[in-house]
């Protein structure tokens, strides 16, 4: 997961019949024979839909799959850097689990993503002639120092709008520090708030003539250092532990002429082809209707990406799948997307681009990147003359204790461009109160997985899935929205 502008694109169908790309379902990988195969029925069945959902919501509850689903993806592939070698392996993964799980028409979108590479980094505090290491990461698609890195004193400033205050006078040379606490929220707001720290702050620091930016890590979990995606390509960017951050601060509030120094080989390299990956559940009626599933295939590389956002793969790949042995009416599409992390959302607008002319084929889209957590609240945007339709599937999520929650739909960075289509945006509210403990650090692998909430989040998007893909009335057409900026 990460928050970024994403630009004003169409998202559509893609054709229901395309061919599988060449080589899919012909890796060594193992992972897929963990898969159980999905008996789908030939037709639709005639009892009454609250029966089938009760049924559903049952045997979701006791399903295991999504769980197999990420200790097999950490398992065999492992982190996921969009255009890393393992990211290529992904996608093959991704493919042979599909075609094993069950889904047609299952394929492979071309889209090119950057390349970024981690490299090494380190710094350190020094001050009156004492030296104190920093835990730290870099920011994705930040540059490198030069050789035997750089030492400058530091600027420290609480709010991004006092770091915006600033003039080249005050940073030119130095290194901005954005000492910013990100607090625990349930629903996750807090990263939202903190979020524009980390990619506004290296802009200003660059175009402020600063040699580096600091920002303290986006998570309450002060223990390990958290990386994201930065806004300046090729700036020395990092952020710091809340420890380190701590000890940062309190260095600066006895010696303000300490100074900081950083090394780091980070370095952004020539774009590379990656893919979405694609999967359907074809409708027994109305095969030509969708509803979308999306998560993001890749990940950061300092964990397993076992929560973010292996956790949401699992969850709309297995909804799907158990949504199939009752005979959708409508098509549920899954569809895994390239390279969400690093910027730009390069899956997201390929796939919008590919498939603008067929955007009013969607019946809904729902994305999961919000880790495992349980979903509690329940949000739809929606043609106004279609709330009974809402609160139709309100009523079926009720008994998995998810609630109607006040507000309009938020959109993952992955479905966002059918705003502009109008197309329904549909929003399962997950407890995210320890999701940015791990998320973005070397703490995301599946042993952190909380299984239970992982389980009845899958079920819960299998029954929204499967219920907005089989009522008589759709939910029209949303109104139009822009992109928001993240």
């Amino acid at each position: 997961m990460r928050l970024h502008l994403l630009p004003f694109l169409a998202l559509a169908a893609c054709s229901h019949n395309a061919p599988p790309a060449s080589g899919a379902g012909e890796s060594s990988l193992t992972a897929t024979s963990t898969a159980s195969s999905v008996k789908v029925a030939s037709k639709p069945t005639k009892r009454p839909l609250e029966e089938r959902v009760s049924e559903l919501h049952k045997e979701a509850l006791a399903s295991r799959d999504a769980v197999d689903f990420v200790r097999a993806i950490t398992r065999d592939v492992g982190h996921r850097l969009a255009g890393s070698p393992n990211d290529a392996k992904a996608v093959q993964w991704a493919e042979k689990r599909l075609v094993a799980g069950g889904f047609t028409s299952v394929h492979r979108e071309s889209v090119m993503v950057t390349r970024w590479e981690r490299g090494a980094a380190s710094g350190s505090i020094v001050s009156k002639g004492k030296r104190a290491p920093l835990d730290l990461l870099a920011l994705g698609r930040s540059g490198s120092t030069p050789p035997g890195g750089i030492e400058a004193p530091v600027v420290r400033v609480e709010t991004l709008a006092a770091a915006e205050a600033l003039g080249r006078k005050e940073l030119e040379g130095k290194i901005l520090f954005l000492d910013v606490a990100m607090p625990r929220e349930r629903d996750g707001s807090g990263y939202a708030h903190a979020a524009p720290t980390r990619y506004r702050g290296s802009q200003v620091a660059h175009e402020r003539g600063a040699v580096a930016m600091i920002v303290r890590s986006l998570s309450p979990n002060p223990s390990v250092p958290h990386t994201g995606t930065t806004g300046q390509v090729g700036s020395v960017s990092v952020a710091v532990s809340g420890t380190s951050a701590d000890a940062l601060r309190d260095t600066l509030a006895r010696d303000p002429k300490a100074k900081v120094h950083l090394e780091s080989s980070a370095k952004t390299l020539p774009d590379v082809e990656s893919f979405n990956v694609v999967g359907d559940i074809r409708g027994t009626e109305r095969p030509d209707e969708v509803v979308l599933l999306g998560a993001h295939l890749d990940s950061w590389d300092v964990g397993e990406g076992a929560s973010d956002d292996g956790a949401g793969c699992a969850i709309v790949t297995e909804a799907a799948r158990l949504a199939a042995k009752y005979a959708p009416r409508r098509t549920i599409r899954v569809v895994l997307f390239a390279s969400e992390e690093l910027g730009g959302a390069p899956g997201a607008t390929g796939y919008a681009k590919a498939h603008a002319a067929e955007a009013d084929k969607f019946v809904a889209a729902i994305e999961a990147d919000a880790g495992e957590g349980r979903s509690l609240g329940f949000r739809a945007n929606s043609a106004p003359d279609r709330v009974h339709v809402v609160q139709r599937l309100e009523s079926f999520l009720a008994p998995l204790g998810v609630d109607p929650s006040p507000g309009e739909a938020h959109p993952g960075v992955d479905v966002e461009p059918l705003m502009e289509k109008g197309v329904p945006i549909l929003q399962l509210r997950q407890d995210m109160s320890a999701y940015f403990d791990v998320h973005h650090t070397k703490l995301d692998v599946f042993e952190r997985i909380d299984q239970a909430s992982l389980t009845q989040t899958t079920a819960a998007y299998a029954v929204l899935a499967y219920a907005t893909a089989e009522l008589d009335e759709t939910l029209g057409r949303a109104p139009v929205k822009a992109p928001s900026p993240h």
